[in-house]
């Protein structure tokens, strides 16, 4: 069948840091709200990225630990475990360029997506 990605954002991260800001926190808050008000999700997916400073094991983990973070929150503000699918794609899937600092700030990031049928 049709699937239907609705991006929900991007939580950014600073350089080497995987917890969550209360910028983040409040984004995530109106992602979880959109969730309660538009029911019926498949799947919500959580990438996670870095920008390419540092090794590829290291960013590898913290892109994990970055998803982790947000899928913690939000499990506690309500969302079904179940739904949530995460991933670290390290350094290896820039979603912007990497030469310069706002590049390499909008890739320290985990992007939100839910699917729906």
């Amino acid at each position: 069948g049709h699937m239907d990605f609705v991006t929900l954002g991007r939580i950014t991260f600073d350089s080497g840091k995987w917890q969550l800001g209360d910028a983040a926190q409040h984004a995530l808050d109106a992602m979880a709200a959109y969730l309660a008000a538009n029911p019926g999700a498949q799947r919500l997916l959580l990438e996670g990225h870095t920008d390419r400073v540092g090794g590829t094991r290291y960013n590898d983990t913290l892109s994990e630990e970055r998803a982790a973070a947000v899928k913690g929150y939000l499990i506690g503000v309500g969302v079904d475990p179940r739904l949530i699918h995460w991933r670290g794609f390290g350094k290896r899937a820039p979603t912007d360029e990497n030469w310069n600092p706002h590049g390499r700030g909008r890739n320290r990031q985990v992007e939100l997506f839910a699917v729906y049928r």
